[in-house]
C-alpha cells in the first residue's frame, strides 16, 4: 500500500499530472460555481501493471487470498474478472490505494484516512448482508422534497450536487444537461438492496426496475419523464458498474414537464409492479407497453400519433374489431362526457388514418397529444385489469352501452379529451 501510493507520489513529483474532472455546484436559481476534482482511480489504474511488478504487491495478494471471507468479497465485487488475484486486486487493492489519495488530497501516506479505508473494507467484509445500491438520474419531471416509493424497490428524491460528487462521483460527465440545475432535473432514482452473504443472492436487475417506474411515472403523469442514458451500481463499498439505460426510458421526449404529487405515488407504484407481471407473462398487454414505449420517442408528430393510436390496437382490437371499433371503444373507456367521446373517436380514427400514404392533412401534433393521453388511458385499463386484459375490449363494449361504469383507474389520466 505505502509503495504504491510513494510509486505514484514519485511519478507526481517528475512532472506527471493528475487528470481533472470539472464538476458544477449549483442551486437552480444561483450562480454556478466550479470545482476541479483530481481523478485518481484513473491516474492509479493508468500505471497498474507497474504498481504489480512492487514486491508488496504479491504478498499483500497472497495474505489476503488466505481469508475466504475478503476472497468471497473480492469475487462479489468483480464478478467478471479471470481469476482471483483480479479480483483481489480489482475489488480490493486498488480501491484502498484511490481511496487513501482521494481522503488525503494527494498520494502521501495518511494513517487515519488509510483506517478509515480498511475499516470499511472489514465491515465489508464481517457484515451479513451486502449492500447494493443503484442510482440514475430522472428528467421532465419535478416533485416535492421528499422520498416517494415508486415500487420494484426503486425510490424518488432530491439530490444535491454535492451529493452526487462524493456518493456517485463516477457519474461526472455521464449526467444529463444542466441535472442538478433545472427545476425538472433536481430529482433521482434510487435501488438499495440488502443482499445475504449466506448464499449466492442474485443481484438485482437494476436497470428493469428503474425502466418500470419510469414507465409507471409516464403512464400515470404523461410529459417528457426520462432518465439519463446511463445507471450506476454500487456494492457494498465500492463502485460495480456503470450500465446504459434502454433507449425507450433514456430518450428524451416532447413536452412541458410535469409534476409528480404523493397523492398519485400509490397509483405508479401498483403500475409497477403490474409491468412487472406483464412483462413476465407476455401478451397483449407486453405487446402495447413496447409499442406505446417506442412510439412516445418517434421525432415527427405524424409517426407518434398513428404509432400511439395504434399500440392500443392489441388491447381494444383481439377479437378482430377493426379501427372504427378500436376508436369507440377507447373513447368509452376514457371519455367521461359525450363530448369527451367524440372527441377521442374522431381523434384516433384520424390518428390511425395517418399511417396510410393517402392520409389527409391534419392537425398533428394535437393528435398526437391526444393520441398519447388516450394510449396511457387505456393502458392503465389493462393494467389494472392484469390477466383479463384481453377481456378489455367486451369491457368497453358493455361501457358503450351502458352495462358497466368505466373503470375508475383512469381517472384523472387523460388531459386533453
Amino acid at each position: 500500500m505505502q509503495a504504491a501510493l510513494r510509486e505514484l507520489a514519485s511519478d507526481v513529483a517528475g512532472g506527471a499530472e493528475v487528470p481533472m474532472a470539472l464538476d458544477a455546484r449549483a442551486a437552480a436559481d444561483g450562480p454556478a460555481l466550479y470545482d476541479y476534482r483530481p481523478l485518481y482511480r484513473a491516474f492509479t489504474e493508468a500505471r497498474a501493471d507497474r504498481l504489480e511488478t512492487l514486491a508488496d504487491y504479491r504478498q499483500a495478494i497472497d495474505v489476503l487470498a488466505e481469508d475466504p471471507a475478503v476472497l468471497q468479497v473480492a469475487r462479489s465485487h468483480a464478478p467478471n474478472v479471470d481469476s482471483d488475484e483480479a479480483a483481489i486486486r480489482t475489488a480490493i487493492l486498488l480501491p484502498l490505494v484511490v481511496g487513501s489519495a482521494e481522503g488525503a488530497g494527494d498520494f502521501s501516506f495518511d494513517d487515519a484516512v488509510f483506517d478509515q479505508m480498511f475499516d470499511r473494507m472489514l465491515n465489508a467484509v464481517a457484515q451479513e448482508c451486502r449492500s447494493f445500491t443503484a442510482f440514475a438520474p430522472l428528467i421532465g419531471v419535478r416533485g416535492p422534497d421528499a422520498v416517494l416509493e415508486l415500487g420494484q424497490g426503486v425510490r424518488a428524491r432530491r439530490v444535491q450536487p454535492l451529493e452526487l460528487a462524493e456518493s456517485w462521483p463516477e457519474c461526472q460527465g455521464l449526467l444529463p444537461e444542466r441535472y442538478g440545475l433545472a427545476r425538472d432535473r433536481l430529482l433521482g432514482l434510487e435501488l438499495d438492496v440488502a443482499l445475504s452473504r449466506d448464499r449466492e443472492a442474485e443481484l438485482p436487475d437494476a436497470t428493469r426496475r428503474v425502466t418500470r417506474a419510469v414507465l409507471a411515472l409516464r403512464l400515470v403523469l404523461g410529459g417528457p419523464v426520462a432518465t439519463g442514458a446511463c445507471l450506476f451500481e454500487r456494492l457494498d463499498w465500492e463502485p460495480r458498474a456503470v450500465r446504459a439505460m434502454p433507449a425507450s426510458v433514456a430518450a428524451v421526449l416532447p413536452g412541458e414537464p410535469v409534476r409528480l404529487e404523493a397523492s398519485r405515488v400509490a397509483l405508479v407504484r401498483a403500475l409497477a409492479d403490474r409491468i412487472a407481471e406483464a412483462e413476465t407473462r407476455g401478451g397483449a398487454v407486453a405487446v402495447a407497453l413496447g409499442r406505446w414505449s417506442a412510439a412516445s420517442g418517434a421525432p415527427v408528430a405524424a409517426e407518434r400519433a398513428a404509432g400511439l393510436a395504434a399500440c392500443i390496437e392489441p388491447l381494444l382490437g383481439a377479437d378482430g374489431a377493426g379501427a372504427y371499433a378500436v376508436a369507440m371503444r377507447a373513447a368509452a373507456l376514457v371519455g367521461s362526457t359525450a363530448a369527451e367521446r367524440e372527441e377521442v373517436a374522431a381523434g384516433l380514427r384520424a390518428a390511425l388514418r395517418l399511417a396510410r400514404p393517402d392520409a389527409p392533412l391534419a392537425d398533428v401534433d394535437r393528435l398526437a397529444v391526444l393520441a398519447g393521453d388516450v394510449a396511457r388511458s387505456v393502458l392503465v385499463a389493462a393494467l389494472d385489469q392484469g390477466a383479463d386484459a384481453l377481456a378489455l375490449g367486451p369491457y368497453a363494449d358493455a361501457v358503450l352501452l351502458g352495462a358497466r361504469p368505466r373503470p375508475q383507474v383512469v381517472v384523472g389520466i387523460m388531459r386533453t379529451a
